[in-house]
This record gives structure tokens, sequence and C-alpha cells, in this order.
């Protein structure tokens, strides 16, 4: 309080000259002063140990936030880059340095996104930010190729999340290479199956668990005259001869219980009522819990097949009626 003592030194002459409850007000206004001064300083100080508190907090805190986000930013189980406005890499994780095969000193501050990428980054750079200095908060992703230094060509999703308030942008690559390679390949199989299908003299059909009908190639529509149209959900058994059903029916049911194929000779009724003889197998698909989820079949037509057989049956009944009513003995030797 020596601020107070030197203006009551300075009034001590003057309070000297004026009457004594004037003088004694004087002293009481300067002692409140005095009081309220010491209540400020107080508060000063207290304000002051508060903020430094706050600020050592704060510090402790953004620390603690950096290294977290540094570490989820190692962690993350991807290759990350985080890059400035013109494209430049100011840092990278573990798995970038893994997948280019570079270390990070030779890529930090000395490379650019554009280096490993062509073309692909101009669909998600932003507008110039040189002027405000800072970014929307946005995150968008796309798919490219990245060129790597040892010649490497790797398909990669990237995604790319600006920072608010900053002009910097985190971009992650997702290599998807390997799963490319696999849609091709089941493209290709597919493409593949699909053409055997359409090719094949066999009918194919595939049915759910209750034998209703969820696929059937060309051939199968020609030999039962039934279009996909009219199959499509419709019981498999519908086509079977009614005298050849219960026959069917319980050769799937044995089928089922061995969890093996079966093969099966029987009549069915074309769509537009003609009688056919078909070999029908059908196999069970049974998923890893060894639960049936569908069957797939086969079916060929047998018709001039059975017909040959019958027309052969009755010749051969012919002929031993005719060998019968002979007087003669016949018989029939090999050649040994």
């Amino acid at each position: 309080m020596s601020e107070i003592n030197e203006l009551r030194d300075l009034l001590k002459s003057s309070l000297n000259q004026i009457e004594k409850h004037d003088a004694d007000r004087v002293e009481r206004l300067l002692r409140r002063l005095e009081t309220r001064t010491e209540m400020l300083e107080k508060k000063y100080n207290r304000a002051t140990q508060d903020r430094q508190a706050g600020h050592s907090l704060l510090k402790k805190t953004s620390d603690d936030l950096i290294q977290r986000y540094l570490a989820i930013f190692e962690h993350s189980g991807n290759p990350m880059v985080v890059i400035e406005n013109d494209g430049t890499i100011v840092l990278v994780n573990n798995l970038f340095c893994t997948l280019t095969g570079q270390n990070a000193e030779d890529i930090q501050n000395r490379s650019n996104i554009t280096d490993y990428l062509t073309g692909e980054m101009g669909g998600l750079m932003p507008a110039d930010t040189t002027q405000t200095g800072q970014a929307p908060v946005t995150t968008e992703t796309t798919t490219g190729r990245m060129h790597l230094p040892d010649g490497r060509i790797v398909d990669v999703i990237i995604s790319m999340g600006s920072f608010s308030g900053s002009s910097q942008r985190s971009v992650t690559f997702l290599d998807i290479t390997e799963r490319n390679r696999l849609e091709r390949e089941l493209m290709e199989t597919t493409e593949l199956l699909t053409g055997i299908l359409k090719a094949s003299p066999v009918g194919f059909h595939k049915t759910d668990t209750e034998g209703k009908i969820v696929y059937i190639n060309d051939t199968w529509t020609r030999i039962t005259g039934f279009s996909r149209e009219e199959m499509l959900g419709k019981f498999y058994a519908i086509i079977v001869h009614p005298e050849d059903r219960e026959n069917v029916i319980q050769g799937v049911r044995e089928s089922a219980e061995r969890k093996e194929s079966m093969v099966i000779d029987t009549r069915i009724v074309r769509q537009d009522g003609v009688i056919r003889w078909i070999s029908a197998q059908a196999v069970p698909v049974v998923d890893p819990g060894n639960n049936i989820t569908g069957w797939v079949g086969a079916i060929r037509d047998i018709t001039q097949r059975r017909e040959a057989e019958e027309a052969l049956h009755k010749s051969e009944l012919r002929f031993r009626e005719l060998t019968d009513l002979l007087p003669q003995t016949i018989f029939e030797l090999d050649l040994r």
C-alpha cells in the first residue's frame, strides 16, 4: 500500500489546515481506499494464479490431445499422410512408409501427394484456400491408383479429410488391389459358368429348401416347355408326372437325410401337355453348419432312349413268343 501512504503524506500538511471532522473524513476515505485496494490486489493475484493454472492445464490437455491424435494417426490400420494446401506431405505414418518402401525423412516436406497419384486427386483437391487460410470440414472419397517408387501400381480407395481452421488435410489410403483382382476373377468365373450353362445340352435348375425354383437355364426351358417367368418361385414337383411325384419326393427325402446326390428317371408333363422321360439328378447345397440351403439339379431328356429300350423289350418278348411256338429246338451259343 505504498501509494496510499504517499498520498497520505502529501495530504498531511493540508489536513492540518482544515477542520478536524473534515480531516477525519479524508482519513476514513483513505482507509476505505486502502482496504479496497488490498481486496483488488488479492483478486488480481488469485486471477493470475488461476490463469497460470489454466494455461498449464490447457497446455497439458493440448499435449495429451496431440499425443492421442498422433497415436490414432500412427495406428489407424491404413497408410495415412497429412498434406498442405499445395499437396506437400508434412507427416506420414509407418504404414505409408511400408507401402511405398521409403523412410519418413525421405517423404516429409520433400514429396508431394501428386508424386504418388495421377489424375485422381483432381476431384479431391478443394478450391484454393490460400486467401482464407482455412478449409471446410469435409471428407471426400474416391478410387484411384497409386504409383509406387518401385514401379508397382496399387488400386486404392482415397479418403481426404480437412481440419477446421487449417489448410492441412489428412489423406488415407486403402489398398484394394487384391479385392479388385478377386472381383475380376469372380466376374470371369461367373461369365464362364454362365456361358457353360447357356451352351450346355443339360437343363440346370436351382431350388430353395422348400423346392421352389430360383434359377433355370435355357436348356431346362426347352426340355420342359416352361419359361423362367412361369417357373421362378414355383415348386419343381409341378412338372413331374402325377404318378411319379411320390417316388421323386421320397427320393429327395432320402437324399436329404444322407446329404448325398440322387439320380432318378421319371416322367414330366411339359407345358404343352406332352409327356417326356427325363433323367434327373439333384445335389444338396450344404452350408458350413451342415444344413441344406437348397438343391442344384440337372435334367436330360431320355425319351428316345426309353422308347428304344421299350421297343427292344417288346421285340425280345415277340422273339421269345415266336421261338416258344416253333416245334424245333432252338438255342443260342457264345463263341467260346
